[in-house]
């Protein structure tokens, strides 16, 4: 069980993830044959595995460290080592050498698919955390690149590091297709993925998509803040009626509570011949 566990429990969660993606085809990779991992390197690995779990990552490093020393290893065995190298560096965060593990794990030849999907997945969000966003989309699209079945999740990381960037018009299709894919599941994607998919729309001053993305922030997460905006919205779509409908659903359910809001709710209803209602505000 001990490899197992190495080989399941190493990554941290979202890397889970992206090891559950299906492969790509046979068909579309060249086959390769991974070296077998010897008795005497199992042995070592899951030593160190046992002193990692004992919250004693220097002695499980120093173990590592002389597997490391080793000529013979293979580079199935190699690649298992720097793997949970980058294990213990992530638990100690050590990001740097985490990475830096991961790449020298990639660097190995025969690697099987999911272990190398795992790494640059994984890869790819270290760099994310590190701030550094061009090496965070490349590991990704390389991720993307090995995998038939990407998350959602490896679509909304990419286009925040060009959202960070400053690349709006590239941000832009990733974060489409992961809310696509989410909402073609029947389920809701986060709140904070549409604020971003809102964020970029109104950085290009689309208030037309941007009110559809508000339209469904009102759905699923209905805050003042997006009725709101939402009926700003449609005021500078020049539709008077969704602007002043939406702001009055908000009144009725008690949402506006300053003389702003009320003023403005009044001033629409005058502006659409109703004064009657608006002396009620």
């Amino acid at each position: 069980m001990g490899l197992f566990l190495i080989l399941v429990t190493v990554s941290f969660s979202p890397a889970n993830q992206a090891a559950q993606s299906q492969p790509s085809s046979q068909a579309q990779r060249q086959t390769v044959k991974t070296p077998a991992l010897r008795e005497k390197i199992y042995k070592v690995l899951t030593e160190a595995q046992a002193k990692a779990e004992e919250n004693k990552q220097d002695e499980a490093l120093r173990i590592l460290d002389r597997l490391k020393s080793s000529s013979s290893l293979n580079s199935y065995e190699a690649a298992m080592m720097w793997k949970f190298y980058a294990y213990i560096y992530y638990s100690l965060d050590k990001n740097e050498q985490a990475i830096q593990s991961y790449e020298k794990l990639l660097a190995q030849e025969a690697l099987p698919q999911a272990l190398e999907s795992e790494a640059l997945y994984s890869a790819g969000q270290l760099y994310f955390v590190q701030e550094n966003y061009k090496k965070s989309i490349e590991y990704l699209n390389r991720w993307l690149a090995v995998v038939e079945s990407p998350s959602p999740q490896a679509y909304i990381m990419i286009g925040q590091a060009y959202y960070q960037l400053g690349q709006m018009d590239k941000a832009l299709p990733p974060i489409t297709k992961a809310i696509g894919m989410v909402e073609s599941d029947g389920e809701t994607p986060k709140e904070s993925w549409y604020l971003l998919l809102r964020a970029l729309y109104f950085e290009k001053n689309d208030y037309k998509q941007g009110a559809v993305v508000l339209e469904k922030l009102i759905k699923h997460y209905p805050k003042k803040e997006y009725w709101v905006q939402l009926s700003s919205t449609y005021g500078e779509l020049k539709q008077e009626q969704k602007q002043l409908s939406t702001l009055e659903i908000a009144y009725r359910q008690g949402l506006l509570d300053k003389e702003s809001e009320l003023l403005t709710l009044a001033q629409l209803m005058i502006f659409n011949d109703i004064p009657y209602k608006a002396a009620k505000i």
